[in-house]
């Protein structure tokens, strides 16, 4: 416990949808400077080279969980390398927990059951303890279909139920990045915190926005004439950037005085 006045929370988020859609893409375009925490193996090729953007990525040996753990830890504190930075994102979280188990397990092919119950209380504390983040952070996440009764829901994939229920109660909103195809045969991406899928047949996306400044559902346009990405981030996310700040330069800590000579 020490004196000082708190430092203001940042957003926290869940992204989760279809393969391809453009999550990664997104997190690349998050305020800068963003670091990309590379679980996947698929982000370094791609933005390493972008301005801004500093992709950190896992070796094989190393267990993921105490690594970003150790990331996010000093971005909390304030120190280390992690304190550059005004965005992080892990891509993904269903291959931190996939690595997070096969580490729990000695690299063998089996897990325990208990393993499962690690990795989900670990999860927990790592969104508890990055509530005093200031930083913009983002999770993302590949989804899963599944039956509910008559109907098939969709649901972020990597994650438990009760894991799920984790990220409900801690985080700032979760978010469903998809895909619908037009009266036309155009495929059209799409961003929402509704929990109504616009895909055929789809309904109960577990989606939500607790801040009161993300718009319902967005379409997002498509690539350029050049293959360029459009910029999704700040489309569906500029509401949050201005209200907390994230479009302002980065203030950096002020240098203690070296101490006076006698």
């Amino acid at each position: 416990m020490k004196k000082g006045i708190p430092k203001p929370r940042g957003f926290h988020a869940l992204l989760y949808g279809v393969p391809g859609v453009g999550k990664t893409t997104l997190l690349s375009q998050m305020p800068k400077p963003v670091a990309i925490l590379d679980l996947d193996g698929g982000t370094g090729w791609l933005y390493s080279d972008l301005d801004g953007v500093t992709v950190y990525t896992i070796e094989p040996e190393e267990d993921p969980a105490k690594e970003v753990e150790k990331f996010l830890m000093d971005a909390v504190r304030n120190r280390g390398e992690a304190k550059e930075f005004r965005s992080i994102g892990i891509d993904s979280l269903s291959s931190l927990r996939s690595r997070h188990l096969q580490s729990l397990s000695g690299n063998g092919l089996f897990y325990e059951i208990g393993d499962y119950g690690v990795a989900t209380n670990w999860l927990r504390r790592i969104l508890t303890v990055t509530q005093y983040a200031s930083q913009l952070i983002l999770w993302s996440t590949h989804m899963k279909e599944e039956q509910d009764g008559p109907r098939m829901v969709v649901r972020p994939a990597g994650m438990s139920q009760t894991a799920l229920n984790h990220c409900q109660e801690l985080l700032d909103a979760i978010i469903f990045m998809g895909k619908q195809t037009g009266r036309g045969g155009d495929v059209q991406r799409f961003m929402t915190t509704e929990e109504i899928d616009p895909l055929a047949g789809r309904t109960g996306i577990m989606a939500k926005d607790r801040t009161g400044f993300l718009p319902g559902s967005m379409e997002i346009e498509e690539m350029d004439d050049e293959g360029n990405p459009p910029d999704m981030f700040n489309a569906y996310f500029g509401e949050i950037v201005k209200e907390l700040g994230y479009d302002k330069p980065l203030k950096k800590p002020k240098k203690k005085p070296a101490p006076k000579k006698k």
